[in-house]
């Protein structure tokens, strides 16, 4: 009976500890700008949005000259800007403002200014834009 109580008792400890580690790790990493989280490529309906720790680009979708009905993404960025250090807005370079970011707890979207944007393989994405180059 004493050794059940302990182990209990031990099991009790763990798990909660285990718990807590976990929840602190998460709010520290929040505090620390939590934007490398965010880096990755996300799409919408006409382009690609870039995350690379703070810096943020996107590039319109485009159709191939050379191989007429590809659709390809345009190599020169459309806009350019940096995530402020808490991760929440977008500072967007050439005076365009500010735009506010917000996630999904999965981490497959980003909302900026209420267009959202979503982590999908880039050949769907790019099929997906296909029928405006046919």
């Amino acid at each position: 009976m004493i050794v059940r109580s302990i182990r209990l008792r031990k099991q009790g400890v763990v798990i909660p500890a285990a718990a807590v580690l976990s929840a602190l790790t998460f709010a520290l990493t929040g505090c620390s700008g939590g934007s490398d989280g965010l880096s990755g490529e996300y799409y919408d309906k006409d382009g690609q949005l870039v995350i690379d720790a703070s810096s943020v680009t996107y590039y319109e979708f485009g159709c191939d000259d050379a191989k007429k009905g590809n659709a390809v993404i345009d190599s020169e960025p459309t806009s350019s800007g940096e995530l402020s250090k808490e991760g929440d807005q977008v500072i967007w370079s050439n005076g365009k403002g500010t735009g506010k970011v917000t996630t999904s707890k999965s981490g497959d979207t980003v909302d900026i200014d209420g267009k959202q944007y979503t982590r999908v393989d880039k050949d769907k994405a790019l099929e997906s834009y296909q029928p405006m180059c046919g």
